[in-house]
């Protein structure tokens, strides 16, 4: 199954999802927007950090058609999932179709100094995730 792993991020949590992803599955974890377009994927696994989805994320979304991609897949990291639904309503008219299983992914401070950090188990967990997504794709 063809597959893509995008991100958007500035700290690089979402580049530590993606990048995991694509290990994974073998495949090129691409920043937003690509270098190259998706084309005929399966599924786009899109991981962004929380709060408000940046311009050039929605823009990327707004450009997709079901000939580069079947769905679409969101991976959320933080407590703040306003940017979700920014992204959904841009892929809303695209005719690509959403997965409900979005992983949310919340990452605690570690302390009053110390900055926020992925664990293992959060990175681990985005591929039994993305093995969900997948197994829901081949289904549906």
């Amino acid at each position: 199954m063809k597959l893509q792993s995008y991100y958007f991020d500035a700290t690089g949590k979402a580049y530590q999802i993606a990048e995991r992803i694509a290990r994974e599955y073998r495949v090129k974890a691409d920043k937003i927007p690509p270098a190259y377009q998706p084309e005929r994927e399966a599924v786009l696994f899109v991981t962004i950090e929380s709060g408000n989805a940046p311009e050039p994320v929605t823009k990327f979304l707004r450009t997709l058609t079901p000939a580069k991609a079947k769905s679409i897949a969101f991976c959320v990291i933080g407590k703040n999932l306003d940017g979700l639904e920014t992204m959904k309503e841009a892929v809303k008219d695209t005719g690509v179709k959403i997965h409900d299983n979005v992983y949310e992914c919340h990452v605690e401070r570690g302390g009053l100094f110390k900055k926020a950090k992925l664990t293992q188990e959060q990175i681990d967990h985005a591929i039994v995730w993305t093995e969900e997504v997948l197994a829901a794709q081949q289904q549906g």
